[in-house]
């Protein structure tokens, strides 16, 4: 009877798994005053566009990679396939790859800094379940940093650490015990200490529970194995020789003690690395001169015991086992990498072989295995930093070397920009010299970007442009020289067309370009400094082709191109002047005919260089940017058949070393970004026909590590802008500029019991698709109802939803209506409200959450945004007593070994109102002794559990019957749910019986 309950606390699914179906709704209009009765809750009043930073939002941003190296320890997630390695540098990083399988090799996708602090980082245990890992760090005192793995590609985020007592110095191995929730971390102290600490669940940080101080002689705990089974860990020294100290698992109730140790063979010294063998209920503690040292765990509380050892390989620095191969994998300080067959009982592991690596290829720390689809991933200890994947090797075959990641870079400049709006991968080219094209892939709403791969050029990058395709970057540089780089495919690396194109000598500094689509070819402002300007004519060419000079017309004395905007209906290009006094030149770029320089406007003294522009074509406007003190926004009319018009300037209070703007055509807004000594700034603009110049309407400001503005990209039907940062490292922040990729709503408040019949939603513009909900009033807001998706026919209307099909129970109180839009236009209006009114999530299009605490995406955040939209509430006599009708669900009556155990029960909501919070009762009735779920003990115990559809599903126990060696039956599993204060049952009690039998 005790092993079949054993077996029964073992396998407990804890959790409750419910999904909500909700029926389609219908969009009406309310015509006339609303139906007597009905009250409204939420804001009725119709606001505005005018948003809050004009509607402008700093989501994220991604740091570009850093020179990585010194690789220590890591984690391994395989079912979701990813890796995380850290580095024991000053400050620490902590690099996230994705896995590799028989179509890809590993990919880099993003790192993090960690606090100089939580630097050094020396070990790491991962909690797979929760998404969690933490990391150990080699200082004094030691801290422990917990870090949430980011959800898919999206990077890895700080979470918080733990500092420890002022002895628990310098952390060199850990374990971790996910199903008690802690984790031990042994230090390099004499005597050596374990610290046992609390995972903390969610974000909370770590916390510390206690030490176990091991006797003195037991020093430098440097590896470690845990038997999570039987609820022991043991510790490898790195003295001479080595010892094997065996300790008992803490939990709520009893601190963790010494049990015993065992002490290896003289020549068994240094304890760096070790595996387990659950199976073989033996351990493999391997030192850093090659030998391995087999021990058996011990069984209960006796002592571990040392079977034997062998000589396997060189230093050893890194071990990690394949369990259901039988295999073993061991990095070296050499460039051999060891494949070993691990025996069981008193058999020692025997040498299968070696593979040789490149030179350099060694100090191999970690090694991470993925068994299910064969490869290991191997980080290089040293500098630059490097990740291998290499293949496990079938039986015998001996592992191969596949791909690597090499750390060797340094992204500090995203100077010039090659994109597209239809394509979400862009090409920095940097003014390092020699320059470097950099790809990355742009992401929105919660999704990241990356930096993906880069490649070296031969000179400074001035100007980029992509050919019509997409999937060309032409490049303009400080010679004369004009380089054409292929993007690659998908995420595959960028490649140089190495027959670049070499221009006339003073074609050089080619700081302007763009790309024409009416004969397909580059145009690029140019020429020497102190020189006379140049506007040349390049073919970009087809494919892999090299591209080639057509033509150049010389422009007057003083008249360098720095800037330029191209009118695509009507074939002229207008080019700003960074040379004394400011121009703007118009030039005919038409396909039959040469290239002609048409005229120029001369702008005021003070109205240079010409280093940014924009233009509204749809309206007839250019836009150009001074780099003075302060900045100026030059307006100029287009003419198709006169030169252009100069239409006056808005005077920014700011100067700029560098500044870049672009114009949304989606809603007619100008931004600009300006760099500054402190920090960055973006100012949104509404553009005024005529002779009106544009109208700052606000600004947001980036972040102090943001200062130096280099580039910017638009896409404007995703509501999304790109700023590129120069820096150490350089980075690209991703800027919201609309209401897409977000879930935002407002507090509102229902005065009397009812049902919700329909819901309103002034919308200024017919756009796009909408969605709704409705959330509670908790510090994490649970999802009661939410709509189909609802075309957004409404412009400066009321959109009326009829919820008469769904009619939510409301019961007096707060409440979170939210939307979300698919829209990038101005499509919801906005008043302001108090601190709290409203809230802000970072959410891509799709049903809503279950709550609005999403993992993995931005933090929920309140605000004071008040949207016009609210509810239609019919009030209703006071709510149904709740009726509730339970079936427990058996899948057997009589088990024998082996066969599935499943138990679960379903409720019917026989009111079909939503209930919360209902006590919730399962008895195990073993011949009258009873033990309540959850804990499955002989104290009273429930849980709560919310039941807001028409039917719930909750799965109590799963696991196989084990052998056992008597039979019974008779035994008994009850069900019930009972009022709020536990003194009556609600419904009925549901009872199942069951037996089990040897055969």
């Amino acid at each position: 009877m005790n092993k079949i309950f054993t077996h029964l606390m073992t396998y407990l699914i804890m959790g409750v798994f419910c999904s909500l179906a909700f029926r389609p709704v219908s969009v009406y209009s309310l015509d006339g005053p609303l139906s007597e009765g009905l009250v409204i809750a939420g804001n009725d009043s119709i606001g505005s566009t005018d948003y809050p930073n004009g509607g402008m939002f700093r989501v994220k941003s991604t740091p570009g990679l850093i020179p990585i190296e010194d690789f220590r320890c890591g984690v391994i997630d395989t079912e979701r396939g990813y890796a995380w390695l850290a580095t024991e540098t000053i400050p620490a990083h902590i690099v996230k790859v994705r896995l590799g399988d028989e179509n890809s090799s590993v990919e880099y996708l993003h790192y993090i800094t960690l606090p100089h602090v939580n630097s050094k980082i020396s070990c790491a245990v991962i909690d797979k379940e929760n998404g969690f890992a933490y990391f150990g760090t080699n200082t004094s005192p030691g801290r422990i940093v917990k870090i949430d793995l980011g959800e898919g590609d999206n990077p890895p985020v700080f979470v918080g650490a733990l500092t420890l007592e002022s002895d628990e110095t310098h952390l060199a191995s850990a374990v971790i015990d996910t199903d008690n929730g802690y984790a031990y971390f042994g230090t390099r102290t004499n005597p050596g200490i374990v610290v046992q600490v609390r995972l903390g669940e969610g974000y909370a940080p770590p916390s510390r529970v206690g030490s176990t101080v091991f006797e003195f002689g037991e020093e430098s705990l440097t590896s470690a194995v845990i038997d999570n089974v039987n609820g022991f860990a043991y510790f490898g020294t790195s003295t001479r020789p080595g010892r094997v100290i065996k300790m008992s698992l803490g939990n709520d109730t009893y601190p963790p003690e010494r049990v015993g140790a065992v002490t290896l063979e003289l020549s068994d010294s240094s304890l760096q690395n070790a595996f387990i063998d659950i199976e073989d209920h033996s351990a493999y503690f391997f030192s850093r001169y090659g030998r391995c040292a087999k021990i058996c765990l011990g069984y209960g509380f006796s002592a571990p015991q040392h079977i034997g050892s062998v000589p396997l390989a060189g230093y050893v620095t890194s071990a990690a086992f394949d369990s259901a191969n039988r295999y073993a994998y061991l990095g070296t300080n050499s460039t051999r990498f060891y494949k070993i067959a691990v025996n069981r009982g008193n058999e020692l592991p025997e040498l299968i072989g070696y593979t040789q690596l490149e030179t350099g290829l060694l100090s191999h720390k970690p090694t991470l295995l993925d068994t299910d689809k064969g490869f290991a991933y191997v980080g290089l200890n040293r500098a630059p930093g490097r990740i291998m994947q290499m293949t496990l090797g079938e039986d015998n075959a001996l592992p191969e070397f596949v791909d690597s990641i090499v750390f060797d870079r340094q992204d500090r400049r995203f100077d010039r920009v090659a994109y597209s709006p239809d394509s979400k991968y862009v090409l920095f080219g940097t003014e390092d010299r020699p320059g470097r094209a950099i790809k990355s892939k742009l992401g929105f709403g919660t999704k990241h970007t990356r930096i993906l791969d880069n490649l070296d050029l031969q000179d400074t990058i001035l100007s980029a442009t992509l050919t019509s395709q997409n999937d060309y970057a032409i490049f303009g540089t400080n010679t004369p020289r004009v380089i054409k780089v292929a993007l690659g495919q998908g995420d595959q690396p960028p490649y140089v067309i190495y027959d670049e194109l070499l221009l006339e000598n003073p074609e050089r500094y080619l700081y302007s370009s763009f790309y024409n689509p009416l004969d397909g070819n580059i145009y690029f402002g140019g020429g020497a400094f102190y020189a006379i300007g140049r506007i040349i004519k390049v073919d970009p060419g087809e494919g892999n082709e090299s591209p080639t000079r057509i033509e150049a017309i010389v422009l007057n004395d003083n008249e360098l191109p720095s800037s330029v905007v191209f009118d695509s209906v009507h074939g002229y290009a207008y080019f700003g002047t960074r040379s004394f006094p400011g121009k703007i030149i118009k030039v005919a770029t038409h396909p039959e005919m040469p290239l002609e320089r048409i005229g120029a406007l001369v702008l005021p003294d003070e109205y240079r260089p010409l280093n940014d522009a924009f233009i509204d074509q749809e309206n007839g406007y250019a836009y150009f940017l001074t780099n003075t003190d302060p900045i100026r926004i030059v307006k100029i009319i287009l003419h198709e058949h006169d030169l252009p018009e100069y239409a006056g300037s808005t005077t920014l209070n700011a100067y700029g070393d560098s500044v870049t703007s672009f114009f949304n055509s989606a809603n007619g807004y100008a931004y600009v970004g300006v760099s500054g000594n402190m920090y960055a700034t973006l100012k949104k603009f509404r553009l005024l026909p005529g002779m009106n110049p544009p109208e700052l309407i606000d600004t947001i400001t980036f972040d102090p590590n943001e200062r130096d503005i280099s580039s910017s990209m638009i896409y404007p039907d995703e509501g999304y802008a790109f700023f590129a940062f120069n820096g150490n490292p350089g980075r690209i922040v991703d800027v919201s500029l609309s209401h897409k990729y977000f879930i935002k709503g407002n507090r509102i408040h229902v005065p009397e019991d009812g049902y919700a019949v329909a819901l309103s939603f002034y919308s200024h513009f017919a756009s796009g698709n909408l969605r709704f909900a409705l959330y509670s009033d908790d510090i994490q807001p649970n999802l009661i109802w939410q709509s189909e998706i609802i075309e957004n026919t409404a412009e400066e209307q009321w959109l009326t939803i009829d919820m008469s099909n769904t009619t939510p129970y409301l019961a007096s109180g707060s409440y979170w209506l939210v939307w979300q839009t698919d829209s990038s236009a101005d499509v919801p209006s906005y008043d302001a409200g108090a601190q709290g009114s409203g809230l802000k999530v970072l959410y891509d299009w799709d049903s809503f959450p279950d709550t609005l605490n999403v993992k993995g995406q931005s933090d929920l955040t309140f605000n004071s945004d008040m949207w016009s939209a609210y509810v239609l509430v019919a009030p209703e006599t006071p709510k149904p007593t709740p009726d509730f009708s339970l079936n427990l669900v058996l899948n057997r009556t009589v088990f024998r070994p082996g066969e599935p155990f499943l138990l679960g029960v379903t409720i019917e909501n026989l009111n079909r109102l939503p209930y919360y919070n209902q006590p919730f009762f399962v008895l195990l009735d073993v011949y009258g002794s009873y033990y309540f779920y959850p804990s499955w003990t002989h104290e009273l115990d429930f849980m709560y559990i919310d039941i807001t559809q028409w039917i719930k599903t909750v799965p109590i126990l799963y696991f196989d019957w084990p052998e056992v060696n008597d039979s019974a039956d008779g035994i008994a599993f009850h069900a019930a749910i009972l009022n709020s204060d536990l003194t009556s049952v609600i419904g009925n009690i549901d009872t199942v019986t069951f037996g089990w039998t040897t055969w």
